[in-house]
């Protein structure tokens, strides 16, 4: 579904007079995306009376609920970033973009436009983590944001009949060999443009196709999901798809995101090339909750999803049980819930219990139950060592501990020679100093008075010349 173009004035000198940028959305602040981004489906207390079949339906929202995370706004601005600098350097009203339209990257004349050659500014981004985190929900999130297609018919006076494409999602199937990849392309074109491509038969020429229908929708963003999903024996080698989809950013400055689980890290790491230009953008990896504030935010959030006839109180030992059966991934958390709900409603107690949660978690998660039960292993298996770690860290430095001084400037009573402490350790020890000072508080009463030496010297306690003071009491 195309939008019509509503061009707005921008503050950045780089970024003005360029339509394509113009058209894009206002940038607001921080808290006003949050705003934007997050998604919290309705609950009315009311909804509790209805029937047990009609309140099962109402348990689909649950996993409708966007809470944006710091990370969200992370992510958005890397996103809102790439998009406009990308189109920085294609302004259609320039001669530069039109013979950047005109001719295939590896294959320019030598004329140089008026306005000069077109030089690519796109980045990737890489965004990796678990699975189940919620990556492709905040990708989705940010990129509706964004009106995904913005016609333009005129600009300040100039015809300008085109479509941008702001952004693009792909999402790699089971197995995506090159071939694969590509036709998923031309696909996500095609339905945002409601248009029909046949694909070329050969890779050479699908290739070229790709480039030339990118780069005439003014396509602003390109969204690679699941790239651990790339089979390296039907691309004919995870680098060449790799390549492809970096040489899109370097040549035709589109830029892209490309996001998956943490296997993916060791694709992307097969070259320093790939690497590098894999996180010129940006690199993100979004981690599974742990058990803090930011856990108690969505929690709470979640168990306000309820639709059991009896409303059951969050306590800290559910929030726990919760926790500790998803692990921190909020997808599993969400089914977890969802199933407990659906095992109560319409049982005559309704009551949401541990024992219910370890229920729903047995039911809803049989296939990954295995995963999760490693991954609490592991982790309990690093508490363990930690704790060993610690343990024998401190049995060292006990044994090793010897009667010392600390050391500290300014200290009166600090020898000015080491080979005398361990002497003054003993003396002090064996010795019963405080029956024995006359005054005490002679030290701290001698920082009020103006002359320290002078009060000191009075008192018989400061001895400017010990060489005649031994010959005096020889």
């Amino acid at each position: 579904m195309s939008t019509d173009a509503l061009y707005k004035e921008v503050n950045f000198p780089d970024f003005k007079g360029n339509p394509l940028i113009e058209a894009l959305p206002e940038k607001l602040s921080n808290e006003k995306q949050i705003q934007i981004l997050e998604n919290y489906p309705e609950h009315d207390e009311s909804d509790r009376d209805l029937s047990a079949v009609d309140r099962l339906d109402y348990l689909s929202r649950i996993t409708k609920l966007t809470q944006p995370m710091p990370i969200y706004i992370e992510f958005f601005r890397l996103l809102e970033s790439a998009i406009n600098e990308g189109y920085s350097t294609k302004n259609p009203l320039t001669p530069t973009t039109q013979h950047y339209l005109t001719y295939p990257v590896d294959d320019e004349p030598e004329i140089i436009p008026t306005s000069g050659r077109f030089e690519p500014k796109g980045k990737a981004i890489t965004l990796l983590g678990d699975s189940g985190v919620g990556k492709s929900r905040m990708i989705n999130r940010c990129l509706g944001y964004f009106p995904q297609v913005i016609s333009h018919s005129s600009y300040k006076g100039n015809d300008l009949d085109i479509k941008q494409v702001t952004w693009l999602y792909v999402e790699c199937s089971h197995d995506s060999s090159l071939r694969g990849v590509c036709d998923a392309i031309l696909g996500a074109l095609d339905d945002a443009l409601e248009t029909i491509t046949t694909p070329k038969s050969t890779i050479a020429a699908l290739l070229n196709q790709i480039e030339r229908k990118l780069k005439s929708s003014f396509v602003g963003i390109l969204v690679i999901d699941e790239i651990q999903a790339i089979s390296v024996a039907k691309s004919g080698g995870a680098a060449n798809l790799l390549g492809f989809l970096l040489n899109l950013k370097n040549k035709c400055g589109i830029p892209i995101v490309l996001s998956g689980n943490l296997e993916a890290r060791g694709l992307l790491e097969t070259t320093f090339r790939i690497a590098r230009r894999a996180e010129s953008g940006g690199y993100i990896e979004m981690q599974r909750l742990s058990y803090n504030e930011m856990w108690q935010y969505f929690v709470e959030e979640i168990w306000c999803l309820q639709w059991t006839n009896t409303k059951t109180e969050l306590t800290d030992s559910l929030s726990r049980k919760l926790f500790d059966l998803s692990t921190g991934v909020f997808d599993i958390a969400a089914r977890i819930y969802r199933k407990a709900q659906e095992m109560v409603i319409g049982s005559g107690d309704e009551i949401i219990t541990e024992q219910v949660l370890e229920s729903a978690y047995n039911a809803a998660c049989q296939l990954t139950s295995s995963d999760l039960t490693l991954y609490r292993r592991r982790v309990r298996q690093r508490i363990s060592d930690d704790r060993q770690q610690n343990n024998e860290a401190n049995t060292k430095n006990d044994s090793e501990a010897k009667p010392k001084k600390n050391y500290i400037a300014g200290d009166v009573t600090r020898p000015q020679h080491p080979e005398f402490n361990e002497k003054l350790v003993e003396l002090k020890s064996g010795i019963d100093l405080i029956s024995q000072m006359k005054d005490p508080d002679l030290l701290r009463n001698s920082l009020d008075e103006e002359d320290q030496v002078a009060f000191l010297t009075k008192k018989g306690v400061l001895c400017k010349d010990p060489l005649s003071f031994l010959e005096e009491t020889g």
